[in-house]
């Protein structure tokens, strides 16, 4: 998405700065490396230390994003207004989820090239469940 975004501004808009070229030239060598090695050393880290640890550097970015973008009353009112959105939304998101939280996994058979299986699925997914 952003190597077609890129081409498209530079190649097709040319409406690139020779400056954007070189941070993202930049930016490069640190993917190529950074990735793999970030795959292989979260491989070894449970799924909660990743999640805070993208929380904070989230947090992070918010807050050097205000600190450093100058802000209008407009700018102001839409990082708001954003803000409180993602967070009411999400909320929702959560409370929805408790509610299926301590359900039982349900037995379902599904017939799979004229086999019988037995899976488990939870309620929420909305499987079509029917009498074998």
């Amino acid at each position: 998405n952003t190597v077609v975004g890129f081409f498209w501004r530079g190649a097709v808009m040319q409406e690139v700065a020779l400056e954007t070229y070189q941070f993202w030239i930049c930016a490069v060598p640190a993917v190529v490396c950074g990735a793999p090695i970030g795959a292989f050393v979260s491989s070894f880290l449970h799924r909660q230390v990743l999640a805070c640890a993208v929380y904070i550097t989230d947090t992070g970015q918010f807050i050097a994003a205000l600190l450093i973008v100058p802000q209008t009353p407009a700018l102001v009112a839409t990082t708001f207004g954003s803000f409180v959105f993602a967070n009411v939304g999400f909320g929702l998101m959560k409370l929805n989820g408790k509610k299926y939280e301590n359900q039982p996994m349900l037995p379902v058979h599904v017939k799979a090239e004229g086999q019988r299986e037995n899976i488990m699925v939870e309620p929420a997914v909305g499987v079509r469940m029917e009498k074998v």
